[in-house]
Protein backbone atom coordinates (compact mmCIF):
# COMPACT_ATOMS: atom_id res chain seq x y z
CA UNK A 1 0.00 0.00 0.00
CA UNK A 2 1.21 3.51 -0.67
CA UNK A 3 2.17 5.57 2.38
CA UNK A 4 -0.75 8.02 2.14
CA UNK A 5 -3.26 5.19 1.82
CA UNK A 6 -1.47 3.35 4.61
CA UNK A 7 -1.79 6.33 6.94
CA UNK A 8 -5.51 6.57 6.19
CA UNK A 9 -5.92 2.84 6.79
CA UNK A 10 -3.95 3.04 10.05
CA UNK A 11 -6.02 5.92 11.43
CA UNK A 12 -9.21 4.19 10.24
CA UNK A 13 -8.31 0.89 11.89
CA UNK A 14 -8.03 -1.16 8.67
CA UNK A 15 -4.39 -1.99 9.46
CA UNK A 16 -2.70 -2.44 12.83
CA UNK A 17 0.72 -0.93 12.16
CA UNK A 18 3.04 0.49 9.54
CA UNK A 19 6.50 1.94 9.05
CA UNK A 20 6.32 5.58 7.98
CA UNK A 21 8.45 8.71 7.84
CA UNK A 22 8.13 10.58 11.13
CA UNK A 23 7.59 13.92 9.40
CA UNK A 24 4.68 12.50 7.42
CA UNK A 25 2.88 10.82 10.34
CA UNK A 26 3.85 13.26 13.10
CA UNK A 27 0.52 15.18 12.97
CA UNK A 28 -1.38 11.95 13.64
CA UNK A 29 1.03 11.05 16.45
CA UNK A 30 0.65 14.50 18.03
CA UNK A 31 -3.15 14.38 17.79
CA UNK A 32 -3.26 10.95 19.42
CA UNK A 33 -4.82 9.32 16.35
CA UNK A 34 -1.89 6.88 16.22
CA UNK A 35 0.81 5.84 18.66
CA UNK A 36 4.49 5.64 17.76
CA UNK A 37 5.81 2.28 18.97
CA UNK A 38 9.47 2.76 18.05
CA UNK A 39 11.83 4.62 15.74
CA UNK A 40 14.15 2.85 13.30
CA UNK A 41 17.11 5.15 13.98
CA UNK A 42 20.04 4.20 16.20
CA UNK A 43 19.12 6.88 18.75
CA UNK A 44 15.88 8.30 20.11
CA UNK A 45 14.67 11.40 18.31
CA UNK A 46 14.93 14.72 20.18
CA UNK A 47 11.37 15.67 19.23
CA UNK A 48 10.01 12.30 20.49
CA UNK A 49 12.23 11.39 23.45
CA UNK A 50 9.71 8.97 24.96
CA UNK A 51 9.58 6.77 21.85
CA UNK A 52 12.19 3.98 22.08
CA UNK A 53 14.37 2.73 19.25
CA UNK A 54 13.61 -0.68 17.75
CA UNK A 55 16.78 -1.99 19.41
CA UNK A 56 15.54 -0.78 22.80
CA UNK A 57 12.25 -2.53 22.03
CA UNK A 58 14.01 -5.85 21.49
CA UNK A 59 14.41 -5.81 17.70
CA UNK A 60 18.19 -5.95 17.34
CA UNK A 61 20.05 -5.38 14.10
CA UNK A 62 17.38 -3.39 12.27
CA UNK A 63 18.23 0.22 11.67
CA UNK A 64 17.00 2.49 8.90
CA UNK A 65 17.36 6.24 8.60
CA UNK A 66 16.20 8.37 5.72
CA UNK A 67 19.00 10.70 4.68
CA UNK A 68 19.14 13.65 2.32
CA UNK A 69 22.41 14.77 0.84
CA UNK A 70 23.66 17.34 -1.62
CA UNK A 71 25.51 15.84 -4.57
CA UNK A 72 27.34 17.27 -7.57
CA UNK A 73 28.22 15.74 -10.94
CA UNK A 74 31.25 13.48 -11.11
CA UNK A 75 34.34 15.48 -11.96
CA UNK A 76 33.24 18.65 -10.17
CA UNK A 77 36.46 20.38 -9.01
CA UNK A 78 37.29 19.87 -5.33
CA UNK A 79 37.39 23.62 -4.65
CA UNK A 80 33.77 23.90 -5.85
CA UNK A 81 32.77 20.90 -3.70
CA UNK A 82 34.50 22.49 -0.70
CA UNK A 83 32.72 25.84 -1.26
CA UNK A 84 29.34 24.12 -1.54
CA UNK A 85 30.01 22.04 1.58
CA UNK A 86 31.07 25.12 3.55
CA UNK A 87 27.96 27.08 2.50
CA UNK A 88 25.59 24.20 3.29
CA UNK A 89 27.30 23.53 6.63
CA UNK A 90 26.99 27.19 7.64
CA UNK A 91 23.35 27.22 6.61
CA UNK A 92 22.48 24.03 8.47
CA UNK A 93 24.16 25.34 11.64
CA UNK A 94 21.89 28.42 11.63
CA UNK A 95 19.42 28.20 14.56
CA UNK A 96 16.40 29.16 12.42
CA UNK A 97 17.27 26.53 9.82
CA UNK A 98 17.74 23.91 12.54
CA UNK A 99 14.34 24.82 14.00
CA UNK A 100 12.72 24.37 10.59
CA UNK A 101 14.37 20.98 10.18
CA UNK A 102 13.27 19.87 13.64
CA UNK A 103 9.68 20.98 13.00
CA UNK A 104 9.72 18.72 9.93
CA UNK A 105 11.05 15.86 12.12
CA UNK A 106 14.42 16.02 10.39
CA UNK A 107 17.61 15.90 12.42
CA UNK A 108 20.09 18.24 10.71
CA UNK A 109 23.62 16.93 10.49
CA UNK A 110 26.58 17.88 8.33
CA UNK A 111 29.54 15.79 7.28
CA UNK A 112 32.52 16.22 5.02
CA UNK A 113 32.02 15.05 1.44
CA UNK A 114 34.40 12.18 2.17
CA UNK A 115 32.46 10.98 5.23
CA UNK A 116 29.14 11.22 3.39
CA UNK A 117 30.60 9.36 0.38
CA UNK A 118 31.85 6.55 2.61
CA UNK A 119 28.50 6.33 4.41
CA UNK A 120 26.74 6.19 1.05
CA UNK A 121 29.02 3.38 -0.20
CA UNK A 122 28.49 1.33 2.96
CA UNK A 123 24.72 1.87 2.79
CA UNK A 124 24.53 0.82 -0.86
CA UNK A 125 26.45 -2.39 -0.10
CA UNK A 126 24.27 -3.11 2.96
CA UNK A 127 20.95 -2.67 1.16
CA UNK A 128 22.18 -4.47 -1.98
CA UNK A 129 22.93 -7.48 0.25
CA UNK A 130 19.51 -7.24 1.92
CA UNK A 131 17.72 -7.03 -1.44
CA UNK A 132 19.76 -9.93 -2.87
CA UNK A 133 19.00 -12.12 0.16
CA UNK A 134 15.30 -11.33 -0.18
CA UNK A 135 15.31 -11.95 -3.94
CA UNK A 136 14.31 -8.37 -4.74
CA UNK A 137 15.34 -7.33 -8.23
CA UNK A 138 15.43 -3.82 -9.74
CA UNK A 139 12.61 -2.92 -12.12
CA UNK A 140 14.93 -1.80 -14.90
Amino acid sequence: SQAGTGRTDLVGGQIDMMFDAIGAIQPQIQSGAVRALAVTSSKRLPNMPDVPTLAESGVKGYEFESVSGLMAPEGTPKDIIDKLNKAVTESVRDKDVQTQFMQAAMMPRTETPEVFGEWLSVSIRKWADVFAAAGIKPNN
